[in-house]
C-alpha cells in the first residue's frame, strides 16, 4: 500500500519534469479535450488503483476479524471437548452437570456434536431419539434404548430391538454383547454358552472361563463347572453341596485362591458336628492358608464368638479395623461382643446403630 502511493508520487513528478508533447497523452470525452503526460496518466493510474485497496482495506480487516474469531471459537471447542474427555475417562461425574450447561454454549442444538456430548454425560430418552434421525448414529440410539430396557430389566424390548437391527450389524461386537447379556437376563444359559464362544477372544481369559463355568453350573453341569473354574465362590459351594464327604477339602482349596466369607460360612456348616476345640483348630489352619487376607481375620474372629472367646474376638476386630475400614458386618460382629461377652448393652447399641448407616458386604454373584 506504501509502496504504491509512492510510486504514483514518482510517476507524477516525472511527468511534471519532463513537458515534451511526445510525452503527452490526448484524451478526448465529448466537446471536452484532456492532455496528460504519460507519467501522469499512468500515476492517475496507480493512484486509482491505490485508492481502490484503500476502500476495501476495511472489508479485509473484517474478513481477518472474522477469520480470527473463528479460529477462537474452534480452539475454545477443542478445550472444551478434551475437558469432556478427560472427565468422561476420569468418571468424574461431579463435573457432568457444568460441562451439560457449557455444551449448550458450544454448540448449537442443530449440531450432532451437541446430541452426542449430551449422550455421554446426560443420556436421555429424548437424546437417544435424537441420534435415530442422523443417519451415522442410528446405532448409537438404539444402543442407547438397549440399555435403557436392560437398567429396567425389560427383556421384551431388548430383544425387540435386537431383532430390528439391519443384518448386517448384527456382527458388531456390542450387539453380540448385548445379546449375551440378554441370554444371562433371560436365563438361556445354552444359549449364551454358544455365544461365549463366539466372544472367546473379546474377554480376557479369566473372564472367560468365569462366565463358562457359572453357564455351566446353572445349566446343572457342576462337575464340569468345577473342573472349569475350582475358586468361584458359587460353582465351589455347588461342588461341596453334591459331595459333602469331601466338602472341607474342596472348601480349603478354594480358600487359598480366592477366600470369601460364603466359603468360610460354608466351611463353618461343614463343621457343625464336631467340637469347639475341633472348629478353633480347623479355622486357624484355614485362616493360615491364606494368612494376612481380611476375610481370614474375620473367619478367625467369627469362630471365637461361635465359641464364646469373646476378648480374643474383639481383639481380632480391633486388629481388623487396624488395616480396614469399618464394615456392617463387622460393626454387629463388635456388637455381639459387647453384649454376649460383657452384658454392655449400651455399647452393642451404639454399634448397631453404625451398622445401620454402613454398606452391606459385599457377595458373589455367578
Amino acid at each position: 500500500m506504501i509502496e504504491g502511493f509512492f510510486l504514483m508520487l514518482v510517476l507524477f513528478g516525472l511527468g511534471a519534469a519532463l513537458s515534451s508533447d511526445s510525452f503527452f497523452i490526448e484524451l478526448a470525452f465529448r466537446q471536452y479535450r484532456f492532455y496528460l503526460s504519460v507519467f501522469t496518466f499512468a500515476g492517475f493510474v496507480v493512484g486509482l488503483i491505490w485508492l481502490w485497496s484503500l476502500l476495501l482495506l476495511p472489508f479485509k480487516w473484517l474478513k481477518c476479524f472474522r477469520h480470527w474469531r473463528q479460529k477462537s471459537k474452534e480452539t475454545q471447542k477443542q478445550i472444551f471437548l478434551a475437558q469432556v474427555m478427560e472427565a468422561l475417562v476420569n468418571h468424574n461425574k461431579e463435573q457432568y452437570p457444568l460441562l451439560v450447561k457449557q455444551t449448550q454454549a458450544h454448540f448449537s442444538s442443530q449440531d450432532l456434536q451437541y446430541w452426542l456430548i449430551l449422550a455421554l454425560l446426560q443420556p436421555s430418552e429424548e437424546v437417544y431419539q435424537k441420534l435415530l434421525t442422523y443417519p451415522t448414529t442410528v446405532l448409537g440410539g438404539i444402543y442407547g434404548f438397549l440399555k435403557q430396557a436392560e437398567g429396567m430389566g425389560n427383556t421384551t424390548e431388548m430383544r425387540h430391538l435386537l431383532d430390528t437391527l439391519p443384518e448386517k450389524e448384527k456382527n458388531v461386537l456390542w450387539v453380540k454383547q448385548a445379546n449375551l447379556q440378554l441370554a444371562y437376563m433371560e436365563g438361556d444359559w445354552s444359549g449364551a454358552f454358544s455365544l461365549l464362544e463366539n466372544l472367546k477372544k473379546t474377554f480376557s481369559k479369566s473372564d472367560y472361563i468365569h462366565q463358562r463355568a457359572c453357564c455351566l453350573l446353572m445349566m446343572g453341569q457342576i462337575e464340569k463347572a468345577y473342573k472349569m473354574d475350582d475358586s468361584q465362590a458359587p460353582v465351589v459351594l455347588a461342588m461341596a453341596k453334591e459331595n459333602p464327604e469331601k466338602a472341607l477339602k474342596i472348601l480349603k482349596r478354594a480358600w487359598e485362591k480366592t477366600p470369601c466369607w460364603e466359603i468360610y460360612q460354608a466351611f463353618k456348616k461343614a463343621l457343625c458336628d464336631t467340637t469347639d476345640a475341633e472348629k478353633m483348630k480347623e479355622t486357624v489352619k484355614l485362616a493360615k492358608s491364606n494368612r494376612g487376607n481380611r476375610f481370614s481375620v474375620l473367619a478367625l474372629a467369627d469362630m471365637n464368638l461361635a465359641t464364646n472367646n469373646f476378648s480374643k474376638a474383639k481383639e481380632l476386630l480391633n486388629e481388623y479395623l487396624e488395616s480396614h475400614p469399618l464394615t456392617q458386618q463387622v460393626a454387629l460382629m463388635m456388637a455381639e461382643c459387647e453384649r454376649s461377652g460383657w452384658h454392655h448393652e449400651e455399647a452393642a447399641q451404639k454399634w448397631e446403630r453404625k451398622a445401620l448407616n454402613l454398606q452391606e458386604k459385599s457377595g458373589w454373584v455367578c
